[in-house]
């Protein structure tokens, strides 16, 4: 996969993320952010309102058919952050 850029899509970075779930292991709980290495999260740091919509965009998807066959839907952080674990 391409590298992430300031610039890449949300389609793309969300399909990074999805890809990533396979690496995670059964009940490994985890939030977007952790499906990115943290250099190419942190290049989306000025794009913050990028960061929330994929973050919605992703909890959009763990509700499809599709994504909760992968997924399921945990409590927010202390930080309002979304946490899932895979299934």
């Amino acid at each position: 996969m391409a590298s992430i850029t300031i610039d890449t899509s949300l389609d793309d970075l969300l399909e990074r993320a999805k890809s990533e779930i396979k690496n995670l292991q059964k009940d490994e709980e985890f939030i977007v952010k952790d499906l990115f290495p943290g250099y190419e999260w942190n290049r989306l740091k000025s794009k913050k309102s990028r960061k929330l919509r994929l973050g919605r965009s992703f909890g959009d998807f763990a509700q499809t058919p599709d994504g909760a066959a992968l997924i399921t839907i945990l409590d927010k952080t202390s930080n309002s952050q979304q946490k899932y674990r895979k299934l």
